[in-house]
């Protein structure tokens, strides 16, 4: 199963990357444009204090893991950990999209 993976995602890793930078682009642009000055990136529960870092820290972050993850996934297709990296940061940058506006 994991070769069959491997090998597609070896033939398309040209389209994978392309999908996985446009989408982190369009998560950094929508926080750059909805977030708040200071973001958490992870939710404080009742009683905890929650750590806030500035804004452009959080979006550059999770951009730069994401982005490092899909250009490992275009150099080395058949690393299946390096999609896992690239999907963790493409998935970080709309989680804190919903935990900063409000919504969680």
């Amino acid at each position: 199963w994991f070769a069959g993976l491997r090998d597609t995602i070896q033939r398309n890793r040209h389209m994978i990357f392309y999908g996985m930078v446009v989408v982190s682009l369009f998560g950094a642009l929508a926080g750059w444009a909805m977030l708040p000055d200071e973001v958490t990136l992870f939710g404080a529960t009742e009683g905890q204090v929650a750590t806030y870092i500035p804004r452009n820290n959080a979006i550059f972050l999770n951009l730069g893991v994401s982005l490092a993850g899909s250009l490992l996934v275009w150099r080395r297709p058949r690393e299946l950990w390096y999609l896992l990296v690239a999907a963790i940061g493409i998935s970080m940058t709309y989680l804190i999209l919903p935990l900063n506006l409000g919504y969680v």
